[in-house]
C-alpha cells in the first residue's frame, strides 16, 4: 500500500519493499521482441560441457557456430563464455609413429549486463477515454504490445553499437548517465572500431586494432571513398570477398532460422542491395537468365541474396549506422540517444557487417520487466519496461591473460561509397 507523504513511484515508505509501482515479469513480451528482425534470427543460446570428473569436474559453456552466442544471466552482472578451439596439427603416414598434438585450447571472454529502460508510457486517464469516441477499450494491452517494438529496435541498435563501437550504449556511456564507461582499450567509455575492416577501393585496413593508429587509418580509409565504380558496391567485390574470409581464417556460421548450412551472414545496408537489384543492376541480366525462379535457387531470390558462401540480408537499421566524417573521428550513425528519428541518407559512407562463427556475445536476465506507476490518486498512470541486456563484439584471450593467443576472427565489416538511393 502507498504510504502517507510516498507521493511517487520511486519515493519509499516506512516498509522494506513498500513502493507504489506495481511489479510484473513478462516472458512473453521479452519472447515476442527478440523475434522482431534479423537479430534475434541469428542469436542461439549457449551450450555447455562438463570438464573433468568426479571433484574436479566443471561447467564450460562453449560457443555454438551462430553469429551471435547468447547466454542468460542467472546472478550478478557479468557473464562468462568460453570457445573451444579447433584440433590443429599435421598428419603421420604409413608406419611412422603418431606425433603428438597439443592439449584442446580454451579461449575466455565475458561481457557485463547493464539495464535499459523504455519511455514511461502515459495510460489515457478515465474521464479522457469517455470523452474519445473510438478509443481502444484495453491500452495496457496496447502499451504493452508497442513495449514489444520498442524493445525489439533497441536490441537492433545495440547489436550495432557492438558492432561498430566494441559494446553496447549501456556499457559504454558515462557512470553518470547509467553506463558503466567500459574501457574497450583506447580509455573508459571509448569506442574501438571493428577489426578485420575493408574499404572499397582501398583493401584491408593495416595497423594493430585497439590502438589510436589503428582508429586514424580507419577514418582516412572511410575519407577515401568516392563516387567512383571501384569504391562502390558491386558483385565484383562479393566475389573478392568469398575468397577473401575464409584465407583469413573466418569461420562460418549456421545458417538463418536454424538451418545447418555453413554461410557467412552478410547485414547489408538496403541501397548497397538496391543498386544491384534494380533492372539496370547486375543482377537483373542473371535474374532474367535463371532456369529456376525460386527461392532455392542460389542465384534468386526476392529478398535475402544467396551467392556463392554469402547470405546477404538487407538491414534497415544498419542504414541508421553509416560513418559521419564530419567532425574529429568517427561517428557511427548519431550519437544522440534516440536514434529512431535519425535519416542517415546524407552520409555517404554505408556497411555491409559480415558475421562469422560467435562474432558476437550478448548477455540478457531472459524477460522484460514490466512497472506501473499509478500516480497521485490514481491519477496520471504510466507503463515503463526494463531489460538487463547488453551486446559486446568477441574478443576471445587465453585464460592467463596473456595477449600472444587473442583470437579476433569472428567478423569482417565492409564499407563502400553510397549516396541516397535514386528511385
Amino acid at each position: 500500500m502507498p504510504q502517507a507523504g510516498q507521493p511517487i513511484w520511486d519515493s519509499q515508505g516506512a516498509g522494506t519493499n513498500d513502493f507504489v509501482v506495481s511489479f510484473e515479469t513478462s516472458k512473453n513480451i521479452f519472447n515476442e521482441y527478440r523475434k522482431r528482425g534479423i537479430i534475434g534470427k541469428i542469436s542461439r543460446p549457449m551450450k555447455s560441457m562438463t570438464v573433468g570428473a568426479g571433484p574436479n569436474s566443471r561447467e564450460l559453456d562453449i560457443a555454438s557456430t551462430a553469429c551471435v552466442a547468447s547466454k542468460e544471466i542467472t546472478s550478478g552482472d557479468e557473464v562468462r563464455f568460453t570457445l573451444e578451439r579447433n584440433l590443429v596439427g599435421a598428419p603421420t603416414y604409413g608406419d611412422a609413429q603418431v606425433k603428438t598434438g597439443d592439449f584442446i585450447a580454451y579461449m575466455h571472454a565475458r561481457v557485463f549486463v547493464n539495464q535499459t529502460d523504455s519511455p514511461a508510457y502515459p495510460v489515457q486517464g478515465d474521464m479522457s477515454k469517455l470523452r474519445v469516441k473510438d478509443i481502444l477499450p484495453n491500452q495496457d494491452a496496447q502499451i504493452r504490445k508497442q513495449l514489444s517494438l520498442w524493445m525489439a529496435e533497441e536490441q537492433a541498435y545495440k547489436f550495432y553499437d557492438g558492432v561498430f563501437k566494441g559494446a553496447s550504449r549501456d556499457l559504454t556511456a558515462p557512470k553518470n548517465e547509467g553506463g558503466r564507461a567500459l574501457d574497450l582499450g583506447l580509455g573508459a567509455g571509448v569506442q574501438v572500431s571493428p577489426e578485420n575492416y575493408i574499404v572499397a577501393g582501398n583493401g584491408p585496413v593495416s595497423g594493430t586494432p585497439g590502438t589510436s593508429g589503428y582508429e586514424t587509418n580507419v577514418n582516412t580509409a572511410l575519407e577515401g571513398l568516392t563516387n567512383t565504380a571501384g569504391d562502390k558496391f558491386s558483385l565484383q567485390f562479393l566475389h573478392y570477398l568469398s575468397y577473401w574470409l575464409p584465407d583469413s581464417n573466418i569461420a562460418p556460421s549456421e545458417g538463418m532460422e536454424g538451418t545447418k548450412e555453413a554461410k557467412y551472414i552478410c547485414l547489408c545496408d538496403p541501397d548497397l542491395l538496391a543498386n544491384i537489384t534494380t533492372v539496370s543492376g547486375e543482377l537483373s541480366t542473371a535474374w532474367q537468365q535463371a532456369r529456376e525462379r525460386s527461392k532455392s535457387n542460389p542465384f534468386f531470390s526476392n529478398d535475402e541474396i544467396d551467392f556463392k558462401n554469402l547470405l546477404l540480408v538487407p538491414d534497415n537499421y544498419l542504414k541508421k549506422f553509416r560513418a559521419d566524417l564530419s567532425g574529429s573521428g568517427i561517428v557511427w550513425g548519431t550519437n544522440a540517444a534516440d536514434r529512431r528519428g535519425f535519416n542517415a541518407s546524407a552520409l555517404t559512407a554505408a556497411h555491409m557487417v559480415v558475421l562469422g562463427s560467435t562474432a558476437m556475445l550478448e548477455a540478457h536476465n531472459g524477460s522484460v520487466d514490466i512497472t506501473e506507476d499509478p500516480g497521485r490518486h490514481g491519477k496520471g498512470r504510466s507503463i515503463s519496461g526494463h531489460v538487463k541486456q547488453s551486446y559486446m563484439r568477441t574478443r576471445w584471450v587465453p585464460k592467463d591473460g596473456s595477449g600472444a593467443g587473442v583470437l579476433n576472427q569472428n567478423m569482417a565489416v565492409c564499407s563502400f561509397y553510397q549516396g541516397a538511393f535514386a528511385w
